[in-house]
């Protein structure tokens, strides 16, 4: 970086590399820029470029993302994607605040292809009608997730290319299509309304200062697993009126819920795959309760192909989810019981931790959990941008090896089909002006009321823009 720069200080450079990593800013003193890697059917699938730039935007450095043109990966020849698909994803990328490029390789004889350029045609006009709202436009977010892996870096232990937690916090937050950021421990945390630390992040001394201030300012804290505990996990280091007694002696265990507010609960106790810390709240409120089997299946104690049902009678030795004042605890790793099973209960518990803590959110969008959601503003022209997108992606392959002779699934957009009346409500101090459409200059109308404006776009087909300008 030196030689290059000693020539040309304005040289654009980038390291090559497949992930952004997390909580390691030092080494990104050598980019000028950073170029998100992520191929959906390359092995990354569509849930990846959303965690890395979401990271991105919180390092105040321009970053890109990177899709191809393949089919599956790098060094594929004669392999094309469906222009639907380019289509999402730069528009995932635009949403996201990011510059766009579509990777290809030329023929050795340097013919160049014509069905690649009809290929990345529609994705690029799509992109060039929206220039007037990208340039400088930020994401308003009022969520943040602490990378687990970045809090892993800091403490010196291998950075994976991607952490379960971490994936599993993101995916729900982007199902839920909620206005969040990934941060690392160098942000400034009072820029959010909430933090949401997933499975593993202990704190030691300095982590656990910066938290009790930002709990004093009034932020509120969701934790789960070993999160928000000291690191031998004895205690919790958070003003959190429970113990912990190590780990549960079952698995998997139960929870009912009594006072999570969500309509997609169900009354009886439902399974969780992954082992609980035994947590007992001591003045903190109960939120929902486990459930023990009646043992643990073993060689010794069998029931039933998977696991043995929960004891019909009460036990009361830990808790599954508990509050007090602003903090949530799950006493479960949900965010990667939640990437490994894809249980929706686990999510709609944490909407209801969310609903508690945050009954008044910024932005509510009435979209399918396959819909994404992003927010920004350009201050300069003085103007919200609501993105919308939506399609729904498929796993059709799942034995292509790579050059190291892993095997990957393949993750496809073929087919997209349009959404309509999609009704939006946004948090605002005044009514804004106008509300309109980025591609049609179409006017919304809407209503300003009790804080909120509320509208309905009419249709979404892959991506809409909607500018409400102030």
């Amino acid at each position: 970086s030196e030689a290059v720069w000693s020539r040309d200080s304005d040289m654009r450079l980038f390291h090559n590399s497949g992930h952004i990593y997390k909580g390691e800013r030092d080494r990104y003193r050598y980019f000028s820029h950073l170029e998100i890697e992520s191929l959906p059917t390359g092995g990354w699938g569509y849930d990846h470029f959303p965690i890395a730039a979401r990271y991105a935007s919180t390092l105040g450095m321009e970053y890109l993302g990177m899709t191809g043109k393949f089919h599956t990966s790098w060094g594929e020849f004669g392999g094309y994607k469906r222009p639907a698909a380019l289509e999402y994803e730069c528009a995932a990328m635009v949403a996201q605040g990011a510059r766009c490029s579509i990777g290809d390789q030329l023929h050795p004889s340097g013919v160049m292809d014509p069905a690649t350029y009809d290929l990345i045609r529609p994705a690029y006009e799509r992109v060039e009608r929206l220039e007037p709202y990208l340039a400088g436009a930020v994401p308003v977010s009022e969520i943040a997730v602490l990378s687990a892996e970045a809090c892993n870096a800091a403490s010196g232990a291998m950075n994976e290319r991607g952490n379960s937690s971490d994936e599993g916090a993101v995916r729900m937050l982007l199902e839920l299509q909620q206005m969040f950021d990934v941060i690392d421990g160098e942000a400034d945390l009072s820029a959010y309304r909430l933090l949401v630390f997933p499975d593993s992040l202990t704190l030691d001394d300095a982590l656990e200062k910066k938290i009790r201030t930002y709990l004093d300012g009034g932020g509120k804290l969701i934790l789960s697993g070993s999160s928000g505990l000291d690191p031998k996990e004895e205690r919790f280091a958070v003003d959190l009126d429970a113990v912990c007694r190590g780990m549960s002696p079952h698995c998997p265990d139960y929870i009912e819920v009594s006072h999570l507010p969500d309509p997609d609960l169900p009354a009886s106790p439902f399974v969780v795959y992954e082992r609980a810390h035994a947590v007992k709240a001591a003045g903190a409120e109960v939120l929902a309760a486990t459930r023990a089997p009646y043992f643990n299946r073993g060689w010794d104690h069998f029931c039933s192909h998977q696991h043995t049902p929960y004891r019909l009678q009460r036990n009361d030795a830990y808790d599954a989810v508990i509050r007090d004042g602003g903090v949530i605890y799950f006493s479960h790793p949900i965010f990667r019981a939640y990437l490994r099973s894809g249980q929706p209960l686990l999510k709609y518990l944490f909407r209801g931790a969310l609903n508690l803590l945050m009954p008044a959110r910024k932005v509510d969008v009435a979209m399918p959990s396959s819909g994404r959601v992003t927010l920004m503003e350009q201050r300069k022209a003085d103007r919200l941008l609501l993105h919308l997108l939506f399609a729904q992606t498929q796993l059709r392959g799942g034995g292509i090896p790579d050059s190291h002779g892993r095997t990957y699934p393949i993750e496809i957009i073929e087919d997209t089909v349009p959404i309509f009346g999609v009704s939006c409500r946004l948090r605002a101090d005044q009514s804004p002006r106008k509300i309109y459409s980025a591609y049609t200059g179409e006017e919304l109308e809407f209503r300003f009321s009790e804080g909120f404006v509320r509208f309905t776009v009419p249709r979404v087909d892959i991506h809409e823009l909607v500018v409400i300008q102030r």
